[in-house]
């Protein structure tokens, strides 16, 4: 497990599954952070990111890469890729995701 995955406590079996793929942490959370996610994410989404980001600031922004990589393994099942469908999944989060539930897992972190 990478210091970085570890430090976002990913879960074991999603940051095991990510390093097998060869899939680094700096290949998408790079984009996440420099545009607060509104690059991957719909407006609606992006809105309550910016929201989120102003209301609790900084560590917000990496509560929500740790929510929303848990999202996309509990919607997705990101553990269950390759590494294209990961990488796809990871640098163009699908448009119509389920957005409570995005934002529940945030919460629980």
């Amino acid at each position: 497990c990478t210091p970085i995955n570890a430090f976002f406590g990913v879960s074991a079996n999603v940051s095991v599954h990510l390093e097998k793929h060869g899939l680094q942490p700096d290949m998408y959370l790079l984009s996440w952070f420099l545009t607060l996610f509104a690059k991957s994410v719909n407006i609606d989404v992006a809105s309550r990111m910016f929201d989120g980001y102003f209301g609790m600031g900084e560590i917000f922004v990496y509560r929500a890469a740790i929510g929303l990589l848990k999202h996309l393994n509990q919607q997705f099942g990101l553990v269950q890729m390759e590494f294209d469908e990961c990488f796809e999944l990871l640098t163009h989060v699908p448009q119509d995701i389920n957005e409570e539930h995005l934002f529940s897992c945030i919460r629980e972190i």
